[in-house]
């Protein structure tokens, strides 16, 4: 302990930075883990489709009501305005709740036009608008702690909205006749208590919630890259709805569960990619990218026996998550563990591209994805059913890195970069690795007791390599 504690003081910033997100990150996942299983069992598998049809299209109007000021040119501005950062982010508050009331006020008039689209309740269409600026509001404060690796806040404020806010909604919905209207409204009720104390921290330090500068620089930024965020959503998000749509809401929620189960990786994607990008940036801007190989294997490693590790173990952590008629979706599992190896690989190309700020390329390349995979889901889901959303899932983010992928290369060409910023050989050697891996789990899936061996040797070489992955994850951006 007392080694482990001496390592963790003279660690650098950046590498404790990136081990409190991933902590918060695990403690964010591991309470959603906990609630889920018993919202599950609460909410009937229709009232739970729901639940998850209105997180998906809260994520696609976030894009375009909240043009996602967080994201992509969000570190580009941190960057070029570096010394009026606070002012900026106070500015950007005020941009969001302007966006916020204009799409408000718009809507009100299509409200019928809305519940025939999305097929949700009316009272959704103002909780949807509030958690949309709530959600913007928390992640431009968290995103620039992030960028500046002041991580202390982030942990208190993420630890409490984690746990208050999902047990308060337990607690609301078990007393409560209308079990989905409550599981919303007590949810967007805690965090709005929270983050309007964020607000007023945002507005105390920045002093501006209106400079044309900073608005005309996010707009400019934001508004090309709409098609690219809406493409990533629909990536996402879209086979929910459309299996909504076309199956039910009830298998809505089946594969709802298991597609979280394999996403779960995800939060490591964010969390580390919200130190690694920063890093980047600097060594780009320097031209120092001889130690970036090292730095993006360790991560292809790291994440691929993320993945590989969340196949093997997919089927009983569904069997925690929901009811046995959840079961039926362990199917969804493989290939969707695997598509998140590959949404890692488009981060690490992507930020190429949002540091030259390539708008067009980035849009480009992910349209092609979305448009891909809402045919592929409309043809597959028609004539397998629900669980080939999994598969059309794996094949589109290959098509979306790839993509990214032929960009980036064409970027360091164009600015002259000789030396390739990533060895790519073993990057999407990996890729194949993982994607065989969930090719041949369905075979797994079918005789348990071959898979349990394949969990043990997994076991093994995680005991006897301990060591090496320790080193791995203890990645140093020096």
């Amino acid at each position: 302990m007392k080694k482990m504690f001496f390592k963790y003081k003279n660690a650098s910033l950046p590498l404790k930075a990136a081990f409190w997100f991933s902590v918060c990150s695990i403690i964010q996942q591991a309470v959603n883990f906990l609630t889920v299983p018993l919202f599950t069992r609460i909410l009937s598998s229709e009232e739970y489709g729901i639940w998850t049809l209105y997180q998906s299209w809260q994520s696609i109007l976030n894009i375009i009501v909240g043009l996602n000021l967080a994201s992509g040119g969000f570190n580009s501005a941190l960057i070029k305005y570096e010394d009026k950062r606070n002012e900026y982010v106070s500015s950007m508050v005020g941009l969001l709740a302007m966006l916020c009331l204009i799409w408000w006020c718009v809507s009100l008039y299509g409200q019928n036009l809305f519940i025939r689209v999305t097929h949700l309740k009316t009272v959704f269409l103002y909780t949807m608008y509030i958690d949309i600026f709530l959600n913007g509001i928390y992640t431009l404060w968290a995103q620039q702690r992030k960028f500046e690796f002041k991580y202390k806040a982030i942990i208190i404020i993420t630890i409490f909205l984690t746990v208050v806010s999902p047990l308060l909604s337990l607690c609301v919905t078990l007393h409560c006749q209308n079990y989905i209207n409550a599981r919303i409204l007590s949810n967007t009720i805690v965090n709005g208590v929270i983050i309007f104390v964020i607000i007023v921290e945002l507005l105390k330090s920045g002093k501006k919630i209106y400079n044309k500068q900073f608005w005309l620089y996010a707009l400019s930024f934001n508004i090309p890259l709409i098609p690219h965020y809406l493409s990533q959503i629909i990536l996402n998000q879209s086979d929910r709805i459309m299996i909504a749509n076309m199956c039910g809401d009830d298998l809505a929620a089946y594969y709802s569960i298991a597609y979280s189960i394999a996403a779960i990786t995800t939060v490591f994607v964010t969390s580390i990619m919200s130190a690694f990008c920063p890093w980047l940036f600097q060594k780009i801007k320097t031209r120092n990218i001889e130690n970036i190989h090292g730095k993006a294997n360790i991560l292809a490693i790291l994440f691929a026996l993320l993945s590989i590790g969340t196949i093997l173990v997919g089927p009983e952590v569904l069997n925690i998550m929901g009811p046995i008629e959840y079961q039926q979706a362990k199917w969804v599992i493989p290939p969707v563990s695997a598509s998140i190896y590959f949404l890692f690989l488009y981060n690490m190309y992507a930020n190429i591209e949002f540091y030259f700020e390539k708008k067009k390329m980035i849009a480009v390349g992910s349209m092609i994805a979305a448009i891909s995979n809402i045919i592929l889901n409309y043809l597959c889901i028609r004539k397998f059913g629900y669980i080939a959303a999994g598969y059309t899932t794996l094949i589109c983010n290959i098509i979306y890195t790839i993509g990214h992928y032929t960009f980036s290369k064409y970027i360091q060409k164009t600015q002259q970069i000789k030396l390739s910023i990533y060895n790519e050989r073993f990057l999407w050697g990996m890729g194949i690795i993982v994607s065989f891996f969930a090719i041949i789990s369905n075979i797994l899936y079918m005789n348990n007791r071959i898979r349990y061996i394949f969990i043990g040797i997994f076991i093994v070489i995680g005991i006897v390599f301990r060591k090496t992955i320790i080193r791995i994850v203890r990645i140093k951006m020096e």
